[in-house]
């Protein structure tokens, strides 16, 4: 099925260079074998930094925070206008970037599906599979890309149609449908 675009949602309510961006600074999840964070187990047993249980510990780190504009996101840090947060060097600590974009024409397969895509990047792919969680302070957790913090890069997930068909063939007509569709990001 397809997702309807969130645009009653402050973050998304007007993509102006149709790219979506989700930024994450911790990990909850136990992640022994996959290097998707440093959150390892068994836990309740496993006694983090200060006793975290997982509840500080870090994401993949695959970018560099360069700067928060809260100018750009006030209704995610409720901070006025013209203020910033700078983090020289690798000050921020790790933290783990990801999004995609769509096209303008509304009848692309990429902006048909671009909040199916969302849904996996945000809640499926990096909260569900990998237990990541909080945003970086000042931005939103997810967010048209000029809402969010400027960063170094970001890893970006392409979606995949496959149309499924269906074919009449009444005498010598020849008719075909769409019957279906597979959606992989």
């Amino acid at each position: 099925d397809v997702v309807a675009w969130p645009s009653d949602i402050v973050n998304f309510d007007s993509c102006k260079i149709n790219t979506v961006m989700c930024c994450w600074v911790t990990d909850r999840k136990i992640n022994d074998d996959d290097n998707n964070g440093n959150c390892k187990g068994p836990y309740p047993n496993r006694q983090g930094p200060e006793g975290s249980n997982c509840v500080d510990s870090d994401p993949a780190d695959n970018t560099d925070i360069c700067y928060s504009d809260h100018g750009r996101s006030p209704n995610a840090n409720h901070v006025q206008a013209g203020s910033y947060s700078i983090y020289p060097g690798d000050e921020e600590g790790d933290t783990h970037c990801h999004g995609f974009i769509f096209a303008d024409d509304d009848n692309d397969d990429s902006a048909v599906h671009a909040a199916n895509n969302l849904f996996y990047v945000s809640m499926y792919d990096h909260l569900r599979n990998r237990g990541y969680v909080r945003s970086v302070p000042g931005s939103p957790m997810c967010g048209c890309l000029e809402q969010m913090p400027t960063v170094s890069r970001g890893d970006c997930t392409q979606t995949d149609i496959q149309y499924l068909y269906k074919f009449d063939v009444v005498g010598d007509q020849v008719s075909a449908t769409v019957s279906g569709r597979k959606v992989n990001f």
